[in-house]
C-alpha cells in the first residue's frame, strides 16, 4: 500500500466553511431568492481527483465542486475555492505554487490556474461549445495540456500565461490527437496518453 493510499484511508477530513468571496465573482452568476450556508462534516468522498504536492506533505482535492487541501497525515481539510461555479481536477504545479483547474465559474466548462492556495484564478481557455478534461502541466510547469471535448475531441496546449491554445495534429497538420489523461515526460518530449480505439 502506498503512501497516498494510508493517507486516504487514514484521513479523517473536516470541512471547514469558507470565507465569504469577493462581491465580483459572486455577481457572475446572479441567484433569485435566499440562499444557505452549506456546512458539514466528512470522513469519506467519492469520484475525487486527488494530486500530492511535489514536497509530500499535503494534498489538493475536489469535493461537491469545490477544492480543498488537506494534510497528507490527515486531518482538517481546508476550502481553496469556492462559490456557485463547480471546480474540479486539480493538478498542482511541478513547483508546486500553482493549481490548474476545470471550472464553469464563467458559465461553460474551461481551463482555470490559480495560486496554490486558490486565490487569483484566471481562465486560460474560452470555451463556449465544448468542455474541457484532464488537465496536465508540462514537465517545466511553463504548458497545460487538455483534453477539448466537443464533435471532434482533441488534446490542446495553453501557455501558463494565456493565448489561444495549440491543437496538437499528426506530423502533417492533418489529423488531431484524441486522449485523456495525459502525461508527460520528465524530459518534456513525449505525451502519453489513453487514447479511444474504433
Amino acid at each position: 500500500m502506498n503512501r497516498l493510499t494510508q493517507a486516504l484511508l487514514a484521513a479523517t477530513m473536516t470541512v471547514a466553511p469558507f470565507a465569504a468571496q469577493a462581491d465580483s465573482e459572486q455577481e457572475t452568476l446572479p441567484l433569485e431568492g435566499d440562499t444557505e450556508v452549506l456546512s458539514f462534516t466528512t470522513d469519506e468522498g467519492s469520484w475525487l481527483s486527488i494530486d500530492v504536492t511535489p514536497e509530500g506533505d499535503s494534498l489538493i482535492f475536489d469535493l461537491l465542486g469545490d477544492l480543498y487541501r488537506l494534510p497528507i497525515e490527515g486531518g482538517e481539510a481546508v476550502r481553496i475555492t469556492s462559490g456557485l461555479g463547480y471546480d474540479s481536477q486539480p493538478v498542482i504545479s511541478p513547483d508546486g505554487n500553482r493549481i490548474a483547474f476545470i471550472s464553469d465559474r464563467d458559465g461553460a466548462t474551461n481551463l482555470w490556474v490559480a495560486d496554490i492556495n486558490g486565490a487569483d484564478a484566471r481562465q486560460l481557455s474560452s470555451e463556449r461549445h465544448a468542455g474541457m478534461i484532464s488537465p496536465q502541466w508540462s514537465s517545466d510547469g511553463d504548458y497545460l495540456i487538455v483534453t477539448r471535448v466537443a464533435t471532434d475531441t482533441e488534446l490542446v496546449m495553453f501557455h501558463v500565461d494565456g493565448g489561444s491554445g495549440v491543437t496538437f495534429t499528426d506530423s502533417g497538420g492533418n489529423e488531431r490527437f484524441w486522449g485523456v489523461g495525459v502525461e508527460t515526460s520528465p524530459d518534456g518530449e513525449h505525451l502519453y496518453f489513453a487514447e479511444g480505439q474504433g
